[in-house]
């Protein structure tokens, strides 16, 4: 396995070479296949066992011997993954938005209500752990369904202080009508990002919403690269 700076991949979309920046413990230049059908050797520099490229140091070759240089952390939103994934997230959102529009209501209430439908008149303390919300924002959230009469808070029967969400009937006939609407989306989604790619994007998302998740990201330390011998 072959590295790189990860600051170089720029260079890659209009140069067939790539060079290391200067480093004084820089190895020798060695000759690696060319970019993406480019028959003109790369003249790489590489880098080993400098601390101050420790984390900035990506894999170069894919298992199929192609070039592959891949991001790795920088200063810029391009380069951060929470700006990128809400950036998304804004997109997706607006997408279906457009979609839901006819039943008065947003694809993020048609969500909120088909978990309360799913969990089954969770308290609010479940719903909100579930959708990874505090309680305050889910309570904001809440506040127009309930308005609107979709949806009602009653109090737990076994613990009179906590309070349980259910749909009313008319939630349960808005949620019917904004599922249509949905499915629509849905399959609008798929068709243009790919049935398989939606269904590893849905894991991969699933994951990172995970308290395992959450605790690995707590503990981890420091960036882990792969073994160079892989």
């Amino acid at each position: 396995m072959l590295w790189i700076d990860s600051d170089l991949h720029k260079r890659c979309a209009d140069k067939a070479w790539l060079r290391a920046r200067h480093c004084e413990d820089a190895s020798p230049n060695r000759q690696l296949p060319a970019i993406a059908g480019v028959d003109r050797s790369i003249d790489l520099r590489l880098r080993r066992r400098d601390p101050c490229f420790e984390n900035r140091l990506v894999p170069l070759l894919g298992d199929s011997g192609d070039i592959m240089v891949a991001k790795t952390p920088s200063v810029g939103p391009a380069f951060c993954s929470n700006s990128v994934l809400r950036k998304a997230t804004r997109r997706l959102g607006q997408l279906f938005d457009d979609v839901i529009e006819p039943s008065g209501l947003k694809a993020t209430q048609h969500g909120l209500l088909a978990h309360i439908k799913m969990l089954n008149a969770p308290t609010i303390k479940e719903l909100a752990d579930n959708l990874v919300m505090d309680l305050s924002a889910l309570g904001h959230t809440l506040k127009p369904l309930e308005r609107d009469g979709y949806v009602a808070l009653v109090r737990d029967e076994r613990d009179r202080r906590a309070k349980r969400v259910t749909l009313t009937r008319i939630g349960e006939a808005k949620l019917e009508e904004m599922t249509k609407l949905w499915r629509t989306a849905q399959v609008r989604f798929e068709a243009a990002f790919g049935q398989r790619k939606a269904e590893k994007l849905r894991k991969a998302l699933s994951l990172l919403a995970s308290e395992d998740f959450s605790e690995a990201f707590l503990t981890a330390t420091k960036v882990r690269r792969p073994d160079r011998g892989a």
